[in-house]
């Protein structure tokens, strides 16, 4: 739960700074209120976040998981025939790596959703 936790913070302050930034930046550029343009880009980040979100929490196909599954079965069965021994514990732990945890797309679309109440807030207080 802490590394959610952690992970949601610092997606969420690096939303936060980057919308400040490009925000004042923006701001001054068109002559208008700072705070709007600042606003603005929280809803931008926002967005960008839960549509990343979205996007690389997406599933694999079924024809590239099958694709996978037997590319894997014929480099066991080519390796067996030359009796090299599969190294299972490597490929575990490279297959647990590359699997994205549903709790990620959460903290994602959670931060995603509080930058852009932010910048609603934000607009309504002005």
């Amino acid at each position: 739960m802490r590394a959610s936790a952690r992970q949601l913070g610092v997606v969420f302050a690096a939303g936060v700074a980057g919308a400040i930034a490009l925000g004042i930046a923006l701001g001054l550029a068109q002559g208008e209120s700072v705070l709007r343009w600042i606003a603005y880009m929280l809803y931008v980040a926002g967005a960008i976040v839960i549509g990343f979100a979205f996007f690389t929490g997406a599933p694999a196909s079924p024809r590239k998981v099958a694709r996978q599954e037997k590319e894997k079965l014929l480099k066991e069965a080519m390796d067996k025939q030359r009796g090299v021994p599969p190294p299972r514990a490597q490929a575990v732990a490279v297959e647990a790596d590359a699997t994205p945890f549903a709790s990620e797309l959460v903290v994602l679309v959670c931060a995603g959703a509080l930058l852009f109440v932010a910048g609603v807030l934000l607009e309504l207080a002005l």
